[in-house]
């Protein structure tokens, strides 16, 4: 038998598939680096694409894949992180400058020479941007806290000196830093401390609302009307810390504390008693003795009878 060759011709149209490829170029130089990145992923879809012309389009929606999700994605996220980047920094700028311009209004009262103003100005505004980089608060939040202090009178070295310390006894009791700022500044006033001091009052205040039944409240509530009695007396911030703390542990807080406290130490003083000496005489009386309320009267007396009781 005679052989026959057949001879099949087999004509591809590949104008679709150029015209893709050449399309896919042209998005490839348009994404830049991102296209860049997507290059290993590019190379291995064409490596598949063998001697069949016909596996081109599926090989073209691979590489179309890779771009997405390691290039044009990716440069989608970053943009959209770097926009909310910028945002933030363009509101904490104009926060910042807000909180400067409240300080300087504040201080610009008691301070007349511009030239010192200045001065002041770069100081307190240095010392704010060197707390927002170590502390919790941001920048702006330290100038508040500044103009808080500046509020009740504070000069700009008092401010210096108060701001951190301040700023601790503020994120240890997770207090509003407005409030902690007027409560250790009424603090060191009351007792007749230096601002130099406000660390050892602020430290003082803290401890004691770990070591007792006080909390930020009751603790300032009850200095407001025992700290001018007690500095007065004689009595020390930590002396007169250490008793409201054992009056709250008895249930006796805030203002009734500070306001018990204080007529004890104000009828005491008028018999020329120590307060030592009384609560020894009150714990030896027993229960059931009037004696507390003879030495102290009506108010003072509940408070030299709780202290008595835990000697």
């Amino acid at each position: 038998m005679a052989k026959e060759e057949v001879v099949i011709n087999i004509t591809t149209d590949t104008k679709k598939a150029s015209s893709n490829v050449k399309g896919l170029n042209k998005d490839i130089k348009q994404t830049g680096t991102a296209a860049t990145t997507a290059g290993t992923s590019g190379a291995a879809a064409f490596q598949m694409f063998g001697g069949s012309v016909g596996r081109i389009i599926p090989m073209l929606t691979a590489l179309k894949a890779a771009l997405i999700t390691t290039g044009v994605g990716a440069l989608i996220v970053a943009v959209g992180a770097l926009v909310g980047v910028l945002s933030k920094a363009a509101k904490n700028s104009i926060a910042f400058g807000k909180s400067q311009s409240n300080l300087k209004a504040i201080l610009s009262g008691s301070i007349e020479s511009t030239e010192v103003l200045t001065e002041d100005m770069e100081a307190l505004t240095l010392q704010a941007k060197k707390l927002g980089a170590s502390t919790a608060f941001t920048a702006s939040e330290v100038l508040e806290l500044q103009t808080n202090l500046a509020k009740i009178g504070f000069t700009t070295d008092d401010i210096l000196n108060a701001t951190g310390a301040t700023l601790d006894f503020a994120a240890a009791l997770n207090v509003d830093l407005g409030d902690a700022a007027a409560f250790a500044g009424s603090v060191v006033a009351s007792f007749g401390l230096t601002t130099e001091e406000t660390q050892r009052a602020v430290d003082v205040l803290a401890l004691s609302t770990s070591k007792s039944g006080l909390d930020f409240n009751s603790l300032r509530e009850s200095m407001k009307n025992v700290a001018p009695v007690a500095n007065s007396m004689g009595y020390s911030l930590e002396e007169t810390t250490a008793l409201l703390g054992i009056l709250a542990d008895n249930g006796i807080k805030g203002g009734r504390a500070g306001t018990g406290l204080a007529a004890a130490f104000i009828e005491l003083n008028k018999k020329s008693i120590p307060l030592e000496e009384a609560l020894n005489k009150v714990a030896e009386a027993g229960k059931g003795s009037n004696l507390a309320f003879e030495l102290a009267g009506d108010v003072g007396g509940k408070a030299l009878l709780a202290l008595a009781g835990k000697g």
